[in-house]
């Protein structure tokens, strides 16, 4: 499944070890219309309604990169704009 992460995810996401608050988590929600918990290399997978275990998919190691810049220089202002750009993944399910 190819995944969107989109200005409005970057702009929306909370830097700092938010795990379902990052961008990531917030396109991954979005696109699979489930709710997303994003660890340093997996993606937690839960449905919207909280029944059923969780799903565990890893992340591709650039996402997994990403993540782990946001979350150290998304919180300052500059510095998120230059390294959180839009891109797409296949989160593979």
């Amino acid at each position: 499944m190819i995944i969107k992460v989109t200005r409005e995810d970057i702009k929306n996401g909370a830097p700092g070890g938010s795990a379902m608050g990052c961008p990531v988590a917030l396109a991954i929600s979005r696109d699979l219309n489930v709710r997303a918990l994003v660890t340093r290399r997996n993606v937690n997978l839960y449905s919207k309604d909280n029944f059923g275990p969780a799903r565990i998919v890893a992340l591709p190691k650039r996402v997994s990169r990403f993540t782990e810049r946001f979350d150290v220089f998304g919180q300052i202002p500059i510095l998120n704009r230059i390294i959180a750009r839009p891109f797409k993944f296949e989160l593979e399910i």
